[in-house]
């Protein structure tokens, strides 16, 4: 302690004679010298007046007490794991450990981090790690790498996720990070809020976050099944419309529990079964395609608007009776239904209006009166699907806002020549 007040007297007459002297900005840098050596040695732990407690040293030079409850060792390295070990098994009151920031040269990595948190359970550490230049603390809860690019498929953030404390949101939309190992992320952080982006087709992109999906302009592209399987991503999809493709695999509405409305008409699809587990559905249209079972629209009890227009047979009848809430059942004139079956339906439906002899699945009232006069329900929907964006109401990636990183300023992608 003696040789420590020595040195600070030694210290405050440099920096008063410099004062006197009139040094200017030598008197400045005087006092920044003075205030860093008092730091050093608050931060070597000199923190009583035993020169006799025994004290260990850290990888990176510092002294500490062994007696101390926390800790700043920043700049541990990767290959200073196992000594930096060795020093905490010396410290038994050690309850808190600061151990800086990533500095990007043989800096401690996630894993090394997570070995730290899992063997030292009752010491809090602090490290900020640098993950392809976004800088992440442990108690960071929201993730953002929007538009960062990864060339490591992910491996660094899913190591990175196992060392947070206590992570909410990941945003990944373009990273190149791949749909399988974004969907592995999603199954092992159920309670994390995961987006990315997914492509569909050559022209439709859209995150996973995204609530409407539209893909229904066949002079563009004409989708089928396959292209569509990444929309079992979107999990959060309200408002769909895919209508005038070739689709032939609806499985995607398996993972859609709060679709509300779905245009899948005008399709090539036949199995209808997805649709079951859409238990929100108030509107749905699947007019004009291949579907034989209407069965499984049993447990669709929201449904307020059905159009099954041009099916020719179906089965399934019983379900529909179970539809209670329908206001408006479309069956025209070209899905076969028995005198019988449909005295059995209005009998079910008294408060549903039902229509058997529209030959055309838009008009007879369904979504206009005389066009281009529409219904109010399809006026609702106009409004839901944002027909009126401009120039398209398409889920185009060259129309997605978030296709640019924020602050973007740069030259964007120009609307096609088609």
């Amino acid at each position: 302690m003696k040789t420590y007040l020595s040195k600070l007297n030694i210290i405050f007459i440099i920096c008063l004679c410099l004062s006197l002297s009139g040094c200017g900005g030598k008197k400045a840098e005087a006092i920044t010298l003075y205030d860093e050596e008092i730091l050093s040695y608050e931060n070597s732990e000199i923190d009583n007046d035993d020169e006799e407690t025994e004290r260990i040293t850290t990888p990176t030079g510092r002294s500490l007490s062994v007696d101390t409850d926390h800790a700043n060792i920043p700049g541990v390295k990767h290959d200073d794991l196992e000594e930096l070990c060795d020093v905490l098994d010396n410290l038994e009151n050690l309850t808190y450990v600061n151990l800086g920031k990533d500095n990007g040269i043989d800096c401690l990595t996630p894993e090394d981090v997570l070995y730290l948190t899992t063997n030292y359970p009752d010491i809090k550490f602090d490290y900020t790690f640098d993950i392809f230049g976004v800088e992440v603390t442990l108690d960071d809860e929201v993730l953002d790498f929007n538009h960062v690019t990864m060339d490591d498929n992910g491996e660094k953030v899913i190591s990175l996720l196992k060392v947070l404390r206590n992570p909410k949101s990941l945003d990944m939309d373009f990273t190149g990070v791949d749909n399988e190992v974004m969907a592995q992320l999603r199954q092992e952080y159920p309670d994390m809020d995961i987006q990315w982006r997914i492509w569909i087709g050559d022209h439709y992109s859209v995150r996973t976050d995204c609530e409407r999906f539209i893909a229904s302009e066949p002079t563009v592209e004409v989708l089928t099944g396959d292209e569509l399987s990444d929309l079992k991503y979107c999990t959060k999809i309200r408002f769909l419309d895919i209508g005038h493709n070739e689709i032939t695999d609806i499985s995607f509405l398996n993972y859609m529990p709060d679709l509300e409305v779905a245009i899948i008409c005008i399709n090539s699809w036949e199995d209808l079964s997805p649709i079951s587990n859409c238990t929100k559905l108030n509107y749905l249209e699947i007019n004009d395609t291949n579907c034989k079972d209407l069965s499984p629209l049993e447990g669709c009890t929201s449904l307020e608007h059905l159009n099954i227009c041009n099916l020719g047979d179906v089965t399934g009848w019983d379900s529909i009776k179970n539809l209670t809430n329908l206001e408006r059942l479309w069956i025209g004139g070209l899905t076969n239904i028995s005198s019988d079956e449909l005295a059995e339906l209005k009998e079910s439906l008294p408060n549903t209006e039902i229509n058997t002899t529209t030959f055309n699945s838009d008009l007879g009232d369904w979504r206009w009166t005389v066009y281009p006069e529409r219904v109010p329900r399809y006026e609702q929907l106009f409004i839901e699907m944002g027909y009126y964006m401009s120039p398209s109401n398409q889920s185009y990636y060259y129309e997605d806002p978030k296709y640019y990183p924020e602050g973007y300023d740069g030259e964007r992608v120009k609307w096609p020549e088609w």
